[in-house]
C-alpha cells in the first residue's frame, strides 16, 4: 500500500511539473500566481507582454538605427559551419 502511495505521489508531482513547464513555454502570463509564491531569486520573467517580431520588422528597426544585419546562413543543407567556411 505504501508503494502505491509513493508511485501515485511521484506521478502527480511529475504531471504538475510538466503542466507548469508547458505553461511557462506557451503562456508565461498565466503563471503570475507562481511568481508571487516564489522567493525573489527564483522568480522568472513574464516577457513584459512583448511579442516576437517578424524579419521585416527587425530589418526596419536596424535600418532606422543605422545598423546592418549580418548575412543569413541557410539551414536547408546538411553542411556544418566549418564546411561552409572552408568551401
Amino acid at each position: 500500500m505504501f508503494a502505491i502511495a509513493v508511485l501515485l505521489s511521484s506521478a502527480s508531482l511529475i504531471a504538475i511539473f510538466v503542466w507548469v513547464s508547458i505553461l511557462v513555454i506557451c503562456n508565461p502570463e498565466q503563471l503570475d500566481w507562481l511568481n508571487k509564491i516564489l522567493p525573489e531569486w527564483a522568480k522568472f520573467s513574464l516577457g513584459d507582454g512583448e511579442s516576437a517580431e517578424t524579419l521585416p520588422q527587425i530589418q526596419a528597426y536596424l535600418s532606422k538605427e543605422g545598423k546592418m544585419a549580418g548575412d543569413f546562413l541557410p539551414l536547408d543543407e546538411a553542411k556544418s559551419l566549418l564546411e561552409r567556411v572552408r568551401s
